[in-house]
């Protein structure tokens, strides 16, 4: 079954198209009720009408049961509806022949023209909205990775100062470009974002909903009037301020104060950023050792593609530029990697992220995540750490997934170990 799953993962068309039948259930439903009530009312009529005429009763109406038949099969469906017209025409008159005629307009041609239009209808919606999670499913494969690595803090929220880093971030550009979304816009939008909240950080969450909001080809909702208008609001205001200091006036109390809250939220962003550059010539640096991991999930679900290839990533959170990764081991779930890499920019109260991925052809799929977990800082500092850790979200509930590493820390200062390089592949696309 997990195969089968894959498989129609592969084919989305599949599953928006069973998706469809199954939303459209109800309707169809609905629809065979009225039918059959029509049905029923029908064929009491005709019935009661056709005991003048015995070959008519005996081959059409000959109970209310038949009578629904022949209106189903010859009405309905319209199987030869003009030889019944005709023999109702010559068995019971013209009215009854008409009558014939009223129920196949209403049931052949507007009733199961009404049902297409419920199913085109349906499938419509339930297109639109796979459209969408495939859209929010991109943005998590491809941002979700990126975000995590800036969020210092670990509490899945952006800050202003972080928000700057991130927009700066080659890959990240890259992403919003294929996505659609132009990073400019987004870069106009932060301040708004940001004012909004009073300086408040902006969660994973929210920050996807405005990525998808600014994407080309959306209409505009009335969010992004409110935004514009903020927006506009702000640049008046600046406008307005610099006016009144060409013309050597002091600007009203209330454009005052508005101004002073925005340049203190700002004032504050610029001197986090400047004390983590001033951090940054103390920072020290960590000698991590990615020994093995054993009990991983094996992603190659297809036949003869053999097993896992895994390899793994290491991160110190809210900084990508560190980014280190082993080489993949082919065709094994405990994999030994073996590989000593030294992390420069480490700072105390920095946690390192591992993640392990099966490695795949990029042109077909992404590589598979087969887990990931965090070291905080007060395991590995001052005194390091040497041990296993247990991966979370690897993807087989019934498994228990390990990684053992080492990490030692080195209290020298940047500037006397500039000379030291990665001693391992850093991650550069």
């Amino acid at each position: 079954l997990t195969r089968v799953a894959r498989l129609l993962r592969a084919f989305p068309e599949v599953i928006t198209l069973l998706k469809g039948i199954y939303a459209a259930v109800r309707g169809v439903l609905t629809t065979v009720v009225l039918l059959f009530v029509m049905l029923f009312v029908f064929g009491i009529i005709f019935r009661a009408s056709a005991k003048d005429n015995e070959e008519l009763e005996k081959d059409y109406f000959s109970t209310v049961h038949h009578s629904m038949w022949s209106l189903l099969m010859y009405a309905t469906l319209l199987d030869g509806p003009a030889v019944v017209y005709d023999r109702i025409q010559h068995g019971v008159g013209r009215e009854m022949a008409l009558l014939f005629l009223f129920f196949i307009f209403i049931s052949a041609f507007t009733v199961l023209n009404m049902l297409i239009g419920i199913l085109c209808e349906v499938v419509s919606n339930v297109s639109k909205q796979e459209k969408e999670d495939a859209e929010v499913n991109y943005l998590r494969h491809h941002l979700l990775d990126i975000l995590e690595c800036y969020d210092a803090k670990q509490d899945q929220t952006i800050g202003q100062h972080e928000f700057d880093l991130l927009l700066q971030n080659l890959e990240f550009r890259e992403a919003l470009a294929k996505f659609g979304t132009d990073t400019q816009d987004l870069e106009c939008l932060a301040d708004v974002l940001y004012a909004k909240r009073d300086g408040q950080n902006l969660s994973f969450q929210e920050f996807m909903q405005v990525v998808l909001r600014l994407k080309g080809g959306n209409n505009a909702q009335v969010t992004d009037m409110v935004d514009l208008r903020e927006y506009l609001k702000q640049r008046a205001d600046r406008l307005e301020e610099a006016i009144y200091k060409a013309a050597g006036q002091s600007p009203p109390a209330d454009l005052q104060a508005k101004m002073t809250k925005r340049w203190t939220i700002r004032k504050h962003h610029v001197e986090e950023s400047k004390l983590g550059h001033s951090k940054q010539a103390k920072s020290r640096f960590l000698k991590v050792t990615i020994v093995r991991a054993r009990g991983l999930r094996d992603a190659d679900v297809f036949p003869f593609t053999g097993q896992s290839d895994a390899y793994c990533k290491c991160t110190i959170l809210g900084k990508p530029h560190t980014a280190v990764v082993t080489s993949a081991v082919k065709d094994s779930l405990d994999p030994e990697w073996n590989e000593e890499f030294t992390m420069l920019d480490f700072q105390p109260g920095d946690s390192l992220r591992l993640q392990v991925f099966d490695q795949d052809c990029h042109s077909v799929k992404a590589d598979d995540s087969l887990g990931h977990v965090v070291l905080e800082s007060s395991r590995f500092y001052p005194n390091g750490f040497d041990g296993e850790l247990q991966l979370r979200d690897t993807g087989a509930s019934s498994r228990n997934s390990f990684i053992q590493i080492k990490v030692g820390v080195l209290s020298r200062s940047l500037s006397d170990c500039s000379a030291v390089g990665s001693m391992g592949r850093a991650l550069s696309d």
